[in-house]
This record gives C-alpha cells, sequence and structure tokens, in this order.
C-alpha cells in the first residue's frame, strides 16, 4: 500500500470513527482564572506516546482543564500537556484528535520540541481540520523533535462555530424469506464554543512502505 493510500485510509477511518466518538460534557472555558504559568512548556511532566511498529499501541486519551499547567506567552495564557515522542531514528505519523463535548471543543494548538524543551517548529493553524466531528491533524515527526505539545489556541478560545453532522444508519430487515440491507441518513447541526479545555487523543503509527 503507498503512503498516499495509506493516509487517504487513515483520514477516511478518522472521520468514520469520529462519527461516534464524544468527549466527557465539559463547559466551554473561555478565561483562564488567576494561576501559576511558565514561559515554556514543563517537558518534565511529559505524558509517554506508546509506540509499535506493528501499530498495536492504543492512543492516548486525556482531559485539558482547568488544573492542567499553563503557559504565559507575553501575558497570554494557555493550557497545555505534553507528550514523549519514541526515539527513533526515522520518522512516524502523529496524529492528534480534539473531542467535542456537548456545547464546547478544545482549539488545538500543536508544536514541537526538542530534547531540551527548545521550539523547533509549530503547525499552522490550516493544518488542523475537522474530521467527522474532532478536529484532527496529522504530523510526520522529525529525528530531532522529542516533545509533543497540545495547548489551547488563545487567538480563538471563545469563537463559536456551527458545524452540520450527516450520518448513516444501516438496518438488516427481513421479509421472511430475503434479507436486504436499508440505509438511512439523518443530519444533526452542532453549536459549539472554541475552548480552553477539551479532552484529546494522541496516536503514533508507523508510516507504510511503497509497494
Amino acid at each position: 500500500m503507498t503512503l498516499t493510500r495509506w493516509l487517504s485510509c487513515l483520514c477516511l477511518a478518522a472521520a468514520l470513527g469520529g462519527c461516534a466518538t464524544r468527549a466527557p460534557d465539559l463547559a466551554p472555558l473561555v478565561q483562564i482564572a488567576p494561576k501559576s504559568c511558565t514561559a515554556a512548556p514543563d517537558v518534565t511532566r511529559a505524558h509517554a506516546l506508546p509506540f509499535d511498529t506493528e501499530d498495536k499501541a492504543e492512543p492516548v486519551r486525556l482531559t485539558i482543564e482547568e488544573q492542567s499547567p499553563c503557559l504565559d506567552e507575553g501575558g497570554v495564557k494557555s493550557l497545555y500537556e505534553v507528550f514523549a515522542l519514541p526515539e527513533l531514528s526515522y520518522p512516524i505519523i502523529v496524529t492528534v484528535r480534539s473531542l467535542p463535548s456537548t456545547s464546547g471543543i478544545l482549539a488545538p494548538r500543536i508544536v514541537l520540541l526538542d530534547k531540551d524543551g527548545g521550539m523547533l517548529r509549530e503547525l499552522d493553524r490550516e493544518a488542523v481540520h475537522f474530521r467527522g466531528t474532532a478536529l484532527t491533524a496529522m504530523l510526520r515527526t522529525r529525528p530531532e523533535e522529542r516533545y509533543l505539545v497540545v495547548a489551547s489556541d488563545p487567538d480563538v478560545v471563545g469563537s463559536d462555530i456551527s458545524r452540520v453532522h450527516g450520518a448513516v444508519n444501516q438496518q438488516m430487515v427481513s421479509t421472511g424469506a430475503v434479507m436486504f440491507t436499508v440505509y438511512t441518513g439523518s443530519e444533526s447541526t452542532a453549536n459549539m464554543t472554541y475552548a480552553h479545555n477539551g479532552t484529546i487523543q494522541v496516536s503514533a503509527r508507523a508510516i507504510p512502505t511503497a509497494q
């Protein structure tokens, strides 16, 4: 399977999987209460990101909330969590998903750091898209990158968004002698607020070799 086809399949799976995935109900946090923040992420509290060459590693799922660590960059605050990337000599694919709650979704800002916690690059906001109901970013790691930071994006926190979501339902129907499948469709509108808090899911996968 080629890389392009594999990425297309993975994107489709993310889109379909996002249809049924929802975070715990959280009230959108649009202002961070006064608290002690740091100018740079604390990599000593990083969560290990599992990786398996056969893609059997489970994704890491956690909630960024008011008690999470805080960044203060020139008076602009955000909440964050850090993940330690697998130490490999070759690149892998890392997927970050921000899952919706009833009325809010974390607006993710994704930053890559070196082994000392120095910033190497930040993903463009345009790299984060809705796939199904989840905000999703997929990136290819570089050998010098050791930490991934998922932080709230204060530039968009507080903005409202409306998403129309379609679903296809499948039902087996029997006439007695014959079984057949009936497909029905439905649409719903979700109104959400971009927030500092929310549930994220981060996973690592190998890049398949070209066939």
